[in-house]
C-alpha cells in the first residue's frame, strides 16, 4: 500500500467521478482497495505524532543517561569485571577492634600484611602452564608441589572460590609473586593482628585463629580464612571486636584490585586492665616461678567497690602472635604438648583448695551462728587435735596444726593461722559445737564460692563444695568427722577458682557485697554489688572482727603476713598453704585487700607447687602492694 502525503487532498465517495479527470497516473495513487465502506485511509493526527515524538526522546534520554552512567561513574568498575575471565568478585578482609587498657594504651592493634591465596577456576587448565605456576608457588613458599597441588583438589573438590596457601608473607615475597602475575595465584593484603607485649597480656586478650569446621558451620558469615577469637576477651567478645568484609573486584592475573564495598573496622575496647600494673605483675610472678622452679603461678588485682580487674596474669604464658606466624609452628607445638598447659588460664578455669585463705569466712560463719564471741579462746593442745577411734581406741585420728600455737581468740587465729581453732570451730572438740559441714556449705553459697562469678572472660569453672550427700553419691563412702575438719581449713575436696576466693576477699572488704568482676568496661552488666548479707548493725559488726584480724596477720609480729607490715598503707591479709597431691606437693596463696581503713584493691596471689605461703607467696604480694603504693595510691 502506498502512503498518502499529508497535504494531498483526498476526494470523498461524494465527489463524482469523471473519466476525463483522471489519468493514469491517478489511477495508481487512488486505487479501489484503498476505499472501504467509502472512505480512504486518513492521515495519524497532529497530536499523536507529537506525543509519540516526545515518548521516543525520553526513551531515548533514559537510555542515554544509563549509558553515561555506566561509562563514566561506574566504567572503571564493570571495565575491570569485562576484562577476561580473571576477575572475580571477592571479600575485603575487616580490621578487627582495637583494644587498649584503661588509661587509653592500646594493647592490640592491627598492621598489614599479606597471604597466597590460589583461585581455582583461574588456574590454567591441567598441562605445562599449570605446572608451571604451581611449581613456581611452592617455591617460593619453600613447599613441595605436591602440596601445593593437593590444597587446590581439595578446594575443587569442595566447589571452594579460593583456597589459602601460605599466611602473613613477608613484603618482598608479596611483591615478588606480584611481579610474576601468576594466574590464578595472589598475594592478596589483609589484617594482621599485633599483640604488644604479647605474653604480659595473653592471659587477659587470648588470640585468634583461622576459623575451623566447627565455626564455619556455626557463623554462616565466615569463610575460611576468616579469624576469630580462641581465648580472653578476643574470643568472648569476638562478635564486637569482628569487622564487616567488603567486596573487591580481584583481577588474578594482575595481581590488583579494585574495592566495590569498603569493609568496616570492628568496636575497639577498652579493658579495666592497667596496663603498668599488668607489666609489674607479670615481671615479679615470672621472677618468683623461674627462681622457685614452680609449675606454674597465678595472680590477680580488683577493684573491691566496684569488681574491675586491674590485674590478670597466668603462668607459665605465651605470645599470641605465635598463631599468626608460620614461624612458630614448632613453638605451637611445643605448647600444646606442655604439661603445664600454658593456655590454661589459672585464674578462671583454675580450681584449686584454697587451704588457709578460707578462714576469715570460717571465722564470719561461727561468729554470725553463736558458735564463738570474739572472747572465746582455743588452746594449741600441743599442735594436734585428736580424735578417739570408737573402734581401736588405740589408733585415734589425729589432725595436726602447721605449728604448736598457744591460746588464741579468733583475731589471733586469723592473723596466726591456727588450725586447731578452725578444727573446732567446724567440727567442735573441747566442749565447742561446731558449725558442721551442712552450716559450712551454706556460708560457701552465701559468697557464691563454687559458682560462677560471671567474669567476661570463657571458660570459667565452677569448682566443687562437698559435703556428705557428695561423698556418698560419688564414693559410697559415708562422711566422717575428719571431712569436716579438713574443709574447715580449706583442704579436702573444696575446689575454688582464684576469681572466686579474691571476690569473697572483696566482699569481706567492702562490708559483704559481691562485685561483678569484670575486664572491659562500658559492658552493660546485671549488677555491679549484690549483697550478700542482711547487713544488720551485728553482721558488721561480726564482719569488723575479721577486718581485724586480717589486718593483725600484717601487723602483729606473730601474724603469717609480718612481712608487710613496713608498707606505708595500711593491709588487710590472709596466707594459705593448701597440700595437693597426696600431700606431696603445696600450693602457696596470698590473699589481702588495701588499704585496709578505706579498701580499694583485693589481691590474689597463687604459687603452685611451691614450699609455703610466708616464703613464697608473701614477697611476691608485698612488692605488687608496694608497687600500687607508690604508683597509684601514694600519687592520688
Amino acid at each position: 500500500m502506498f502512503v498518502v502525503p499529508c497535504t494531498l487532498r483526498i476526494m470523498t465517495s461524494r465527489f463524482r467521478h469523471r473519466s476525463e479527470d483522471l489519468d493514469m497516473e491517478n489511477i495508481f495513487l487512488v486505487s479501489k482497495k484503498d476505499f472501504v465502506d467509502d472512505r480512504v485511509e486518513i492521515p495519524l493526527a497532529t497530536q499523536l505524532l507529537f506525543c509519540t515524538l516526545i515518548v521516543a526522546l525520553v526513551t531515548l534520554g533514559i537510555f542515554g543517561m544509563q549509558v553515561i552512567y555506566l561509562n563514566v561513574f561506574r566504567g572503571s568498575v564493570f571495565a575491570a569485571m569485562a576484562k577476561n575471565d580473571a576477575n572475580i568478585t571477592t571479600r575485603m578482609d575487616a580490621p578487627r577492634g582495637i583494644i587498649t587498657d584503661r588509661f587509653g594504651n592500646e594493647i592490640v592493634n592491627n598492621t598489614t600484611g599479606f597471604d597466597v591465596i590460589a583461585y581455582p577456576k583461574q588456574l590454567p587448565p591441567p598441562g605445562d602452564e599449570r605446572t608451571h605456576v604451581i611449581e613456581k608457588t611452592a617455591e617460593l613458599l619453600g613447599v613441595s608441589p605436591s602440596d601445593i597441588e593437593t590444597a587446590i583438589q581439595g578446594a575443587e573438590n569442595k566447589k571452594l572460590l579460593q583456597i589459602p596457601l601460605a599466611y602473613h608473607i613477608d613484603t618482598s615475597h608479596a611483591l615478588l609473586f606480584q611481579s610474576l602475575a601468576l594466574p590464578g595465584i595472589v598475594a592478596q593484603e589483609r589484617y594482621v593482628r599485633n599483640y604488644i607485649d604479647g605474653q604480659v597480656f595473653s592471659s587477659v586478650t587470648g588470640y585468634v585463629g583461622l576459623a575451623n569446621e566447627d565455626d564455619l558451620s556455626s557463623k554462616r558469615a565466615l569463610a575460611p580464612d576468616d579469624y576469630v577469637g580462641r581465648a580472653g576477651v578476643e574470643q568472648y567478645y569476638n562478635s564486637l571486636l569482628r569487622g564487616i568484609p567488603g567486596e573487591q573486584i580481584l583481577s588474578t592475573s594482575q595481581q590488583s584490585s579494585l574495592p566495590l564495598v569498603l569493609p568496616q573496622q570492628g568496636s575497639n575496647i577498652t579493658l579495666t586492665i592497667d596496663g603498668d600494673l599488668q607489666r609489674y605483675m607479670y615481671t615479679r610472678l615470672v621472677e618468683a616461678q623461674q627462681s622457685l622452679h614452680t609449675d606454674g603461678a597465678a595472680g590477680i588485682v580488683m577493684n573491691v567497690r566496684n569488681g574491675e580487674v586491674l590485674g590478670m596474669v597466668s603462668l607459665p604464658s605465651y605470645d599470641p602472635s605465635w598463631f599468626l606466624d608460620a614461624a612458630h609452628t614448632r613453638d605451637i607445638a611445643q605448647m600444646f604438648n606442655n604439661p603445664l598447659h600454658p593456655l590454661f588460664n589459672r585464674v578462671v578455669s583454675g580450681t584449686y583448695s584454697p587451704g588457709s585463705t578460707i578462714k576469715p569466712l570460717m571465722a564470719f560463719a561461727a561468729l554470725r551462728e553463736g558458735v564463738i564471741t570474739t572472747n572465746t579462746i582455743v588452746g594449741g593442745h600441743g599442735g594436734k587435735l585428736v580424735v578417739p577411734n570408737p573402734y581401736d581406741p588405740s589408733n585415734p585420728s589425729i589432725f595436726r596444726d602447721w605449728k604448736v600455737h598457744g591460746d588464741v581468740d579468733v583475731k589471733n587465729a586469723i592473723a596466726q593461722s591456727d588450725n586447731i581453732f578452725f578444727y573446732t570451730v567446724g567440727g567442735g572438740a573441747y566442749g565447742i559445737h561446731g558449725l558442721g559441714a551442712d552450716k559450712i556449705k551454706h556460708y560457701w553459697e552465701m559468697f557464691q564460692l563454687g559458682s560462677k562469678t560471671g567474669i567476661d572472660m570463657p571458660q570459667e569453672m565452677e569448682g566443687l563444695l562437698p559435703d556428705p550427700a557428695w561423698k556418698k553419691q560419688t564414693s559410697k563412702i559415708a562422711w566422717r568427722i575428719g571431712d569436716t575438719y579438713n574443709i574447715s581449713i580449706g583442704q579436702g575436696a573444696l575446689l575454688l577458682t582464684p576469681i572466686q576466693i579474691v571476690r569473697y576477699i572483696a566482699a569481706i572488704a567492702n562490708n559483704g557485697f559481691l562485685v561483678s568482676p569484670h575486664v572491659v568496661q562500658n559492658q552493660t552488666r546485671d549488677a555491679d554489688r549484690i549483697p550478700v548479707l542482711a547487713l544488720s548493725d551485728i553482721d558488721k559488726q561480726w564482719l569488723s572482727v575479721v577486718q581485724e584480724g586480717m589486718q593483725l596477720t600484717v601487723t602483729s609480729p606473730e601474724g603469717s603476713a609480718y612481712l608487710l607490715h613496713d608498707i606505708p598503707m595500711p593491709i588487710a591479709a590472709k596466707t594459705g598453704s593448701a597440700q595437693i597431691d597426696w600431700n606431696t606437693k603445696t600450693n602457696a596463696l596470698f590473699v589481702g585487700y588495701a588499704p585496709a581503713d578505706n579498701p580499694e584493691i583485693a589481691i590474689l596471689i597463687l604459687i603452685e607447687n611451691a614450699k609455703s605461703s610466708t616464703l613464697n607467696a608473701v614477697p611476691v604480694a608485698k612488692d605488687i602492694l608496694l608497687w600500687y603504693y607508690n604508683n597509684r595510691e601514694h600519687k592520688n
